[in-house]
């Protein structure tokens, strides 16, 4: 069933360009190895999976006419990574983007991304971590079509298993626009890295997905779970 849109479709709007980032960054010490090659199985890394996912997603868009667009992924990496080649999956253009040598974190990988969709005419990123296999195509789509209603607001996932006044929020699953960029930087500035504090202080909106999609691989244990249904 395909996810209903929060805004008018009888009113004409511009379309909006999306650029899709799957977070690759970390340094993985919990896993003892990096879990964007992880076995997803059907012969699928973690990093194909979430690739993949994007894909699909751009695909309902465009099939659907939708106010967003997404025609590029971007890899996010840490300065120094292993991942040197993109996924050979649909004919999406698929690019690794760096952060700097001195990173503080997620935020400092959110940052560089929105400056790289700023200087190429996007008008906002749409994260996801490459480590929650279980998120699916659908749960973005109707992400995109919250973010539709405030397209200048950050938007980002909550579990269901929280009520809508908690302030635990999922701040890697979520829609930046690029107007939060000086927002960022100066947090940055400020050495508040916290990447709730700063959705928090920028007013998020939140959008409900069921808490099992957002099952994060951290550890072998979580691994193994993922893991249950293939053969490894």
């Amino acid at each position: 069933m395909l996810a209903k849109p929060d805004w008018d479709p009888n009113v004409v709007c511009p379309q909006m360009k999306l650029l899709a980032v799957v977070l690759c960054g970390g340094q993985s010490k919990r896993m003892g190895q990096d879990k964007a090659q992880l076995d997803a199985g059907a012969g699928r890394s973690l990093l194909d999976v979430a690739v993949q996912r994007f894909e699909a997603l751009a695909t309902l868009l465009s099939s659907n006419e939708s106010l967003f667009s997404i025609d590029k992924i971007i890899l996010s990496v840490p300065y120094s990574t292993s991942i040197t080649a993109t996924p050979v999956l649909g004919s999406m253009l698929i690019e690794p983007l760096a952060d700097p040598a001195v990173s503080n974190g997620p935020i400092t990988g959110l940052l560089t991304v929105l400056r790289s969709a700023q200087q190429n005419g996007y008008d906002a990123c749409i994260l996801t971590p490459v480590d929650t296999p279980v998120l699916t195509t659908e749960a973005l789509h109707l992400l995109v079509n919250c973010y539709a209603a405030n397209p200048e607001q950050v938007l980002c996932v909550q579990r269901d298993d929280q009520s809508a006044d908690s302030p635990w929020i999922e701040p890697l699953i979520a829609i930046y626009p690029v107007s939060v960029i000086t927002a960022i930087n100066d947090a940055i500035s400020q050495s508040k890295f916290s990447m709730q504090r700063l959705c928090h202080s920028l007013s998020a909106r939140t959008h409900q997905v069921p808490a099992a999609q957002c099952f994060n691989v951290n550890t072998p244990q979580d691994y193994d779970q993922i893991s249950e249904k293939h053969e490894r």
